[in-house]
């Protein structure tokens, strides 16, 4: 099914996954929790993992490249990935080029998508008003059902002559369309058994249903593959931008109008303020040129190289790197509403803000697996440095004369008190880690794994945390009793238990956080006043998790069912 990311394509499919999204706007980016909340300071988001690289965006990747997404849950699989893992860990794999002959491939789909406002089951202009008027909005009755108020009385009839003449205005479809999606995608690919290679393009608008609102997206992949004898080398690069205009006026400014408002005058102009000045029209602040509107800018590289010196053996190292540049701008025209009272020289405003992010990911990993009859285990050890380095700045400007420019030289000022900002965020962890897994006659499971994580989120006297969890299976479907069943083809059960770390918090929490006056020079320098006390003593949140589950499939695998606690 065609989907607007990845984030989407999983809403609804995984049990314990929670996808949910706080804004309509075109290819909006959803929020994702794994079995709920399990910090209250600190960010609930999964590790995200593609392709065992750390630090990319779901809602980036191309969802005709992903070839398999896995969200890991309980504590012995999460707890592989450390602090990180806390809440849970989406894992994706991309898809690879396959060897042969030069190929091409195109994928294109069109989506069409309209309101649904079925919903909104509101009163005609009619039965508002009289609504109004026996609920005592207009004040007290007579025992006629007459507004005694000889102001408010006159109000009502004014507009009870509006709706007598036909008027029943439907606000609710005045800033909506009918929305034209359409992407498009072309695959290269190609090789052979020692190298191999793929490009992928891909181009998509996805309008949205309220006018000046869509997404645009462009992206290109390119994946190289090289093996020889026991060595494997493979690079995947990504580049992507994205530019995501907004409507300026949010659709509640439309569906709370009353239905006995016109929003022009009897010229069939757009009015300004409705009903002597008391109601702003939110139809004419949308048509002014005001603008909200978003790009960003994202490249990704991730290496892998792999070694297999003996039998059983892997020797493996991952480097991954990413940094990305998102900018929103933001333009009030000085002739909307909102500047209604408001000085002429303070009319307008303009508010721009940058975010740059840069991050490496290196790690390396030694595993060793092997079956000896009954008996098979494999073991895993490694270490991980990472660091991520972000950037944040922004101003606002007042006082425009017109909105034909909206360039802040045309602006008269800074809002009063304020003045441009701007943050600098640097984080860093190392990790170093065992794991290993053994099962009987592949009947009986087991599996352990301790880490040592340190990062620089956390107090000088704290930067390391050990943490552990371990797990146990029972392949019922193995047992002699099963193993002939004709009904039950697979039947697992599984506990697992761990305590995994959470270092999803701000770079300087731990920090004592100190604000600048540069308004008052003195012959000191810089003064300086404390706006936030340190804790150099700052320890890791710990989460307690323990799952106990079941796997079942029946008829041939044409039922499953999995159920976990």
């Amino acid at each position: 099914r065609p989907v607007a990311n990845v984030s989407a394509g999983l809403q609804g499919l995984l049990p314990g996954v929670s996808i949910t999204s706080s804004s309509g706007q075109p290819g909006a980016v959803p929020s994702i929790t794994i079995r709920g909340v399990s910090t209250i300071n600190s960010s609930t988001a999964p590790l995200i993992l593609i392709d065992g690289v750390s630090g990319g965006d779901l809602n980036l990747l191309n969802p005709n490249d992903v070839e398999s997404v896995s969200v890991l849950k309980d504590a012995a699989s999460a707890a592989i990935y450390g602090a990180k893992a806390a809440n849970g860990v989406i894992v994706v794999e991309t898809k690879k080029p396959e060897a042969g002959k030069l190929r091409f491939s195109y994928n294109g789909n069109y989506q069409v998508a309209w309101a649904d406002l079925t919903d909104y089951n509101l009163m005609n202009a009619s039965e508002k008003l009289e609504f109004e008027r026996l609920s005592g909005h207009y004040g007290k009755l007579d025992e006629n059902g007459e507004i005694l108020h000889d102001k408010n009385r006159a109000l009502y009839y004014k507009r009870l002559a509006r709706v007598i003449a036909g008027l029943n205005t439907y606000w609710m479809d005045k800033p909506l369309r009918t929305a034209w999606t359409h992407e498009h995608s072309l695959n290269i690919e190609g090789g052979d058994a020692a190298f191999r290679y793929g490009l992928t393009f891909r181009y998509k608008n996805n309008q949205g249903v309220m006018k000046k609102s869509e997404r645009q997206n462009v992206d290109g992949t390119i994946n190289l593959l090289y093996r020889v004898e026991k060595f494997n080398l493979s690079n995947q690069t990504t580049i992507g931008y994205t530019n995501a205009p907004n409507s300026t006026v949010p659709f509640s400014s439309f569906s709370r109008m009353n239905p006995y408002e016109s929003p022009y005058d009897e010229n069939g102009e757009i009015l300004k303020v409705l009903e002597e000045k008391s109601v702003y029209n939110p139809l004419w602040d949308f048509i002014q040129k005001s603008y909200d509107e978003s790009d960003a800018l994202d490249f990704r590289n991730n290496l892998i190289l792999e070694y297999r010196p003996i039998n059983g053996m892997r020797v493996q190292g991952k480097f991954g790197f990413n940094t990305s540049r998102s900018a929103t701008e933001t333009f009030v025209s000085p002739y909307a509403t909102d500047f209604i009272g408001t000085e002429s020289t303070k009319q307008g405003s303009y508010n721009r803000t940058e975010y740059r992010q840069t991050s490496y990911d290196g790690s390396i990993l030694i595993s060793y697996g092997n079956a000896i009859g009954v008996h098979t285990y494999n073991f895993i050890g490694g270490a991980q440095l990472f660091e991520d380095n972000s950037e944040d700045e922004g101003y606002s400007a007042i006082g425009y004369i017109t909105d034909q420019f909206s360039n802040p030289n045309f602006s008269n000022s800074y809002p009063e008190g304020e003045r441009p900002h701007s943050s600098v965020d640097k984080q860093r962890s190392a990790s170093f880690y065992l794991n290993g897994n053994y099962a009987y006659d592949m009947r009986y499971l087991l599996d352990f794994n301790i880490r040592s994580d340190g990062a620089s989120v956390f107090g000088v006297n704290n930067p390391f945390s050990t943490t552990w969890s371990f797990g146990v299976g029972w392949n019922l479907h193995n047992e002699r009793f099963l193993k002939e069943s004709n009904v039950v083809n697979y039947l697992k059960l599984r506990y697992s238990l761990g305590n995994p770390g959470n270092q999803n918090i701000e770079a300087k929490t731990a920090n004592s956080v100190y604000t600048y006056y540069t308004a008052y020079p003195n012959m000191f320098g810089l003064a300086s006043v404390v706006s936030k006390w340190g804790n150099k003593d700052l320890k890791w949140q710990r989460t307690r998790t323990q799952n106990v589950g079941f796997d079942l499939e029946l008829f041939n695998s044409r039922l499953r069912l999995t159920a976990d606690y």
